[in-house]
């Protein structure tokens, strides 16, 4: 997960925020927030944001998975925005 963080980083992602199933959205605005919410319960979905469009984007995120952790993630199939491509880049050798 580390490592999709900061690929995604390096395409303006950042992480904004992690749904763990609780009754409330956890902020979490940088890698090791987000790591640590996300290895707290068994599946979340991980948002993200880039400075530059104002859609948020999710990665659903199961850790009984093993190195599959990624399950999936949210996109318009137009990929506007850029999201699409930089999880497709950050998934192509996982």
């Amino acid at each position: 997960m580390k490592d999709l963080i900061e690929s995604l980083a390096r395409s303006g992602w950042k992480p904004w925020g992690v749904d763990d199933g609780g009754d409330q959205l956890l902020r979490a605005t940088n890698k090791d927030e987000a790591m640590e919410a996300i290895f707290a319960v068994d599946d979340a979905w991980l948002y993200f944001r880039h400075a530059d469009h104002p859609k948020t984007h999710g990665v659903w995120l199961i850790g009984g998975n093993g190195e599959d952790i990624i399950s999936d993630w949210t996109y318009d199939m137009r990929d506007p925005d850029g999201f699409h491509s930089a999880m497709e880049a950050a998934t192509k050798d996982a």
